[in-house]
């Protein structure tokens, strides 16, 4: 398995794991934040299919000039 990563935010991230018998796997993971101190932050993990993919790169392409 190899994983790689992009940034956005210090909570944010896109993550690739690529696996040689299982495929490669898109997910955007962040942490939500408690808003008070009785909760706990949570991890959150959104899977990104190829469909979901091509929509976000044109809509980053529309809007940033990509």
């Amino acid at each position: 398995m190899h994983i790689e990563n992009v940034e956005i935010s210090g909570d944010c991230r896109l993550a690739v794991e690529k696996h040689e018998d299982i495929g490669t796997y898109l997910t955007l993971e962040y942490i939500n934040r408690a808003t008070d101190q009785w909760s706990s932050d949570e991890d959150i993990s959104l899977d990104i299919d190829k469909e979901k993919g091509a929509e976000i790169v044109a809509f980053l392409t529309e809007h940033l000039g990509l």
